[in-house]
């Protein structure tokens, strides 16, 4: 699927609870139109044959995360404090649609760190995935007393709104 398109869908995708009662579907099913597929690894475990390794002594309450080298995976890691329950909840779907953003970021730009130094990439992720796939910004906006990296401004909004322009530097 064409990347507006994508995300077109995303944004106006209506989740809902699978077999298992979960969002887990849902969130493959917006994956799958930008040509990647949610799968389950383990944070503090990092894959040796993966580029896409982790220090297992960063932040385990990470519940997915995307890596550029592999971009057509967004991992869940199922040692996070979060899982099984955020699975459950509609926080899942905003979850993915910022991981999601982060591969748009890359393929839009080229790269996952575009040239804006002077903002924080998170805060610009989850600024992008509210304004372009349909994430909630009140629930992606919920812990940054904790992780101020990922606090949203009228600053990340504009990056954001460049980048859906694909100005990136």
């Amino acid at each position: 699927m064409p990347l507006d398109a994508a995300e077109e869908f995303t944004a106006t995708y209506k989740a809902h609870r699978d077999s298992n009662d979960s969002y887990v579907e849902s969130g493959q099913e917006i994956a799958r139109s930008f040509g990647a597929v949610l799968v389950w690894a383990d944070w503090d475990k990092p894959d040796s044959t993966s580029a896409c390794r982790r220090d297992p002594n960063d932040n385990i309450e990470t519940v997915a995360w995307f890596c550029g080298a592999e971009p057509d995976l967004i991992r869940l890691n199922r040692t996070s404090t979060a899982m099984p329950g955020i699975l459950y909840e509609r926080e899942f779907m905003d979850i993915v649609r910022h991981e999601l953003a982060h591969l748009v970021i890359r393929q839009r730009c080229g790269v996952t760190t575009p040239g804006e130094q002077t903002v924080e990439l998170e805060g610009v992720t989850n600024s992008y995935a509210v304004l372009y796939l349909g994430a909630d910004r009140k629930a992606l906006g919920r812990d940054t007393s904790e992780f101020p990296e990922y606090e949203m401004t009228t600053t990340t909004d504009e990056v954001a709104t460049r980048i859906r322009a694909s100005v990136c530097w």
